[in-house]
């Protein structure tokens, strides 16, 4: 669910390598941000796809994202953050 990556050490020799892997991934991150065009806060399961082309002429990309994630309910975020009022997130989120 985070997407996050997995990178399995069986042999001790096999570390400097899952190292540079690990450092290459590092380098090579990006952060995506958007606003759903569906705005309800009613705490269901929202569906996400990640698109990517590769320039002509570079290697395949790969992409390691989630594939969804749960639109906070109004409720939940006043209870998490309480200096937020149910107003202020209309306010704030919903407009």
């Amino acid at each position: 669910m985070t997407g996050g990556r997995v990178f399995a050490v069986e042999n001790l020799n096999e570390l400097p390598d899952v190292a540079t892997k690990i450092s290459l991934e590092l380098r090579n991150q990006y952060v995506l941000g958007y606003r759903p065009s569906n705005k309800a806060h009613d705490g269901r399961w929202r569906k996400i796809k990640i698109k990517m082309y590769a320039p002509r002429g570079l290697p395949p990309l790969s992409v390691y994202s989630k594939t969804g994630y749960y639109s906070p309910r109004i409720k939940d975020v006043v209870r998490i953050f309480p200096q937020i009022s149910s107003q202020r997130y209309h306010e704030d989120f919903c407009l």
